[in-house]
């Protein structure tokens, strides 16, 4: 899998980092783990890098027939999610600043 993630990594023209490839497999992790997941944290933290990468590395295996585990990944956004994250980042960066 590290292969196949530093293969997309490469073809999104970004540099293959450690930090970029554990979190991308944590999220694989907690994902076969858990029934969903929520993604936060500060702006350019690389929240949209993981999970599209993540998306991206799992489809190409899975057409590449590497392993029945491999599953094709869609990612559908509410727009009500986002609101809420947006509500719970920006009263979590309120608290801080007291």
């Amino acid at each position: 899998m590290n292969r196949a993630i530093d293969e997309e990594l490469t073809k999104a023209n970004l540099q293959k980092i450690d930090i970029t490839r554990t979190k991308i497999i944590q999220l694989y992790e907690t994902k076969n783990s858990r029934h969903s997941v929520m993604i936060v944290g500060l702006s350019g933290s690389g929240k949209s890098v993981t999970w599209k990468m993540l998306q991206n590395t799992l489809s190409n295996l899975k057409k590449g027939n590497k392993g029945p585990q491999y599953q094709i990944v869609r990612v559908r956004l509410s727009k009500h999610v986002v609101v809420v994250v947006v509500v719970v980042v920006s009263f979590l960066s309120n608290l801080t600043k007291a």
